[in-house]
């Protein structure tokens, strides 16, 4: 009866909205829930799911994925992939729920209700990749910051508990992938700006010295997780390099430890040229359960710190006598990253296949996967939006600081958001090894939230310049 209450009631009208946007936010979580329940386990999350169950971790992939399943695997006991389920669908639809609410004095809290049905992101929202868990975990991050300006001089306690709440969240997220330390400063510097409001003059220092501290104990984490472990991924991209250079020279340039083996053939490298890395090495069983119990190419990856050393020199002083080859080998990679040429993109969710034949996979299919060949998948088109914002966003700053007008807290979300966004995706023009739609998904989030909170900024300052007017 509250509610019917509520509705009839227009001078009560924001408890109709709260339900509103609860529900919405409510469905989202429950539908996503039974399409990807209990969670699909494929190719990298096979190998970080062993891990999580042995508990014994290495750096092939970031183990903070396989100790917080590792965990819920010994609270829960039978379980495999469902708490991580359940988590990632908490925090994704659990930021759009604190965003939204946010705005409930008009309808803007709309925008946040119906952002987590964008197609590219509720998609692979249940999907257990480490990328959508540093996504989820960041924008459950920007949405704490958000709430908790609301508390900052007025309740304390809740204020340095939200902190809290908010660094462990960017403490996971950052830990999730290898090179997400890219973004540690614009996302501490978002917190201070938007929770403490700070200035920038001032949150710049503190935001340095918590980028700082937050690099050193994500690394003396992982090191104590690892214990020694180490696999050392970086070198797939030295070896993807240097299988372009070799191409483009006729020759293999590659370190003795690598050629001496008798296994070693460069005609199968040539031959295999520019595809898919796992055609090209291979993982030795040396520290625990691999994705590759077998051999698939012709390079072993090395998990000896000596040989890695040597590869390293070996090939700074490559590419430093092919500067050409190599940079063009990189723009290729990243515009393959970007799919400006509409390359393949493994762009299908993981859904169990026992849930494909339900009405509700028909109309989650119809509704969001069927576009995953449009633009709305392409991560160029979100490149193009993020840099289109910046210029944007500089030049109304500009014309802020002239005019010695306040810049609002919706612009500075939308600068902050972007710039993370930004980020993250240019650096990987030395970070990608191919195509996959996974490794822009943080970028498509991004640049979703920095557009709604620029629209929600032009539509506060219209507002502020009709009553000016009025008066």
């Amino acid at each position: 009866m509250r509610f019917l209450t509520d509705i009839k009631n227009i001078n009560n009208y924001k408890h109709f909205k709260l339900y509103l946007h609860c529900f919405i936010i409510l469905i989202g979580f429950l539908f996503t829930l039974k399409i990807f329940w209990p969670g699909e386990i494929l190719g990298d999350l096979y190998d970080q799911y062993e891990q999580a169950k042995s508990f014994i971790f290495d750096s092939w992939h970031p183990p903070i994925l396989s100790f917080i399943w590792g965990c819920f695997h010994r609270i829960f006991p039978g379980s495999t992939s469902e708490p991580m389920l359940i988590l990632y669908l908490m925090l994704y639809w659990g930021s759009f729920l604190l965003f939204g609410i946010k705005f409930l004095k008009n309808y803007n809290f709309l925008l946040f209700s119906l952002m987590g049905f964008f197609p590219p992101l509720i998609s692979f929202s249940g999907v257990l990749w480490k990328d959508i868990l540093l996504c989820v975990c960041l924008l459950f991050y920007i949405a704490i910051s958000l709430t908790a300006r609301s508390f900052y001089k007025i309740s304390t306690l809740r204020f340095y508990i939200l902190t809290l709440i908010s660094f462990i969240v960017l403490f996971i997220a950052i830990s999730s992938r290898q090179n997400s330390k890219t973004i540690i400063f614009p996302a501490i510097l978002l917190y201070f700006i938007i929770a403490y409001n700070f200035s920038y003059k001032k949150s710049i220092f503190i935001t340095i010295l918590f980028s700082l501290l937050m690099i050193f104990i994500i690394s003396l984490s992982n090191n104590i997780l690892i214990n020694g472990r180490n696999n050392y991924t970086f070198q797939l991209l030295i070896i993807d390099d240097l299988n372009t250079i070799s191409n483009a020279k006729n020759k293999p340039l590659y370190p003795d430890y690598i050629t001496s083996k008798s296994y070693f053939s460069f005609d199968y490298i040539k031959k295999v040229g520019e595809n898919d890395m796992t055609d090209l090495v291979f993982r030795a069983g040396k520290y625990g359960p691999l994705i590759y119990a077998e051999r698939h190419g012709p390079i072993e990856v090395t998990t000896d710190k000596e040989n890695y050393n040597t590869l390293l020199k070996y090939w700074l002083s490559t590419i430093n006598e092919n500067k050409k080859i190599y940079l063009m080998h990189r723009i290729k990679r990243f515009t393959d990253f970007l799919s400006i040429r509409g390359n393949n993109y493994q762009t299908y969710p993981l859904i169990p296949e026992k849930n494909k034949s339900s009405i509700f996979y028909s109309i989650f299919y119809n509704l969001f996967i069927s576009s995953n060949n449009t633009i709305l998948y392409r991560p160029y088109l979100y490149l193009l939006v993020n840099l289109i914002l910046l210029f944007l966003m500089i030049f109304i700053k500009y014309q802020s600081i002239k005019s010695n007008n306040k810049i609002n807290i919706f612009f500075e979300l939308a600068f902050l958001t972007n710039l993370i966004s930004l980020f993250y995706i240019l650096p990987y023009i030395l970070f990608t090894g191919g195509p996959d739609f996974r490794y822009g998904y943080l970028n498509i989030a991004m640049t979703l939230i920095s557009s709604v909170f620029l629209f929600i900024n032009f539509k506060y300052n219209t507002k502020l310049i009709n009553a000016d007017n009025q008066k």
